[in-house]
């Protein structure tokens, strides 16, 4: 009788647990089929001013850091470096060439390609960490105000404060250098000056110096060659006026001599000014030549506009996925105390 009755009783209460255990789990099969949007939007609106009091706080810190954080200015530079005249290169060939007696003068060292040789020059000392550690201890300037830039060469990574670029490969001549400081836009820009006038004269003084070295010894040869023809001319005429009473067919041959030393003497005079004036170009030749200037009003760090969007649109986000979730751990405490 007590197995019977047990029996009777355990089938009398799932009978009466059916109904209601029945909505529960036929709820939980909908809400993971379904997602009722508007209970969603339910949820967050309920949530509101918890959701609107994250996103304001987080724009309030971002736009005070946004207004005491240091300002970095960007300013670029587009220059070419500037070739020699052609008139400058043919004159200074024929001039290293010259060596009276009308063969090429294969001993000098001339560089017949001036515009590649200044490149190649440029381009070493710009992207020389020494060339800027020397610039900096010249002029005085803490690398404190500077703002570093990585750069990436052959595998390798270092930082400089003078970014050298090339903007396009079918301009080989031209060049982009920027420069970033926690300074204004017109400090900024005095320093980037300062740092191509530096950069131009370590350049000239490396490429001048050298051509200097040949003028200097071409004038001297010149100059010699010159006195030692002037003394011969002054023996031609003095055996031409002597033969010319005895001997008028050797009195014409000095003579002729004599005109000869005068035309080249003439010439070298001519090389010896030539050279000099080669001279005072190579003093004024100016290797930078600045194409355009990107001096922008705004600062390039901090991105304003790019932190405070960011500071919105993200704890906006997390805030609702935040409230979603405490919903989500109350449905599942309330289901559980249900199934209880």
């Amino acid at each position: 009788m007590n197995d019977v009755f047990d029996k009777e009783a355990k089938e009398t209460k799932y009978v009466l647990l059916k109904p209601e255990t029945t909505p529960i789990y036929s709820h939980l099969n909908q809400t993971d089929d379904e997602i009722d949007l508007f209970e969603l939007f339910n949820i967050i609106y309920k949530k509101k001013w918890l959701i609107i009091g994250i996103t304001l706080l987080s724009l309030i810190v971002t736009s005070l850091y946004c207004a005491y954080a240091k300002k970095v200015y960007e300013v670029k530079y587009l220059f070419s470096i500037k070739p020699y005249s052609m008139i400058f290169i043919n004159d200074w060939q024929e001039l290293i060439d010259d060596n009276g007696k009308g063969q090429k003068n294969t001993k000098q060292n001339f560089i017949t390609d001036l515009n590649f040789y200044l490149s190649e020059i440029a381009d070493k000392k710009l992207s020389s960490i020494k060339h800027e550690e020397k610039f900096l201890e010249k002029f005085k300037i803490d690398e404190k105000d500077l703002y570093p830039q990585l750069i990436k060469e052959s595998n390798m990574s270092f930082e400089k404060y003078f970014n050298i670029t090339i903007p396009r490969k079918e301009t080989q001549n031209k060049r982009v250098i920027a420069l970033r400081a926690y300074k204004d836009i017109e400090t900024t820009k005095k320093i980037l000056n300062q740092y191509i006038e530096f950069s131009e004269d370590e350049i000239k003084q490396e490429v001048v110096t050298e051509q200097k070295a040949v003028i200097n010894s071409k004038r001297l040869a010149f100059e010699e060659e010159l006195k030692l023809n002037k003394q011969k001319e002054k023996e031609l005429n003095k055996k031409a006026l002597t033969n010319k009473k005895t001997d008028n067919y050797s009195a014409d041959l000095y003579a002729d001599k004599t005109n000869t030393l005068v035309l080249r003497n003439n010439q070298l005079l001519i090389n010896i000014e030539k050279l000099k004036n080669l001279k005072s170009q190579l003093d004024k030749i100016k290797v930078f030549e600045i194409d355009y200037i990107d001096v922008p009003k705004k600062p390039f760090k901090p991105k304003t506009i790019i932190i405070i969007s960011l500071a919105f649109m993200i704890p906006l986000f997390i805030s609702i996925c935040f409230v979603l979730f405490l919903n989500a751990l109350q449905n599942r405490k309330k289901l559980n105390l249900k199934v209880q």
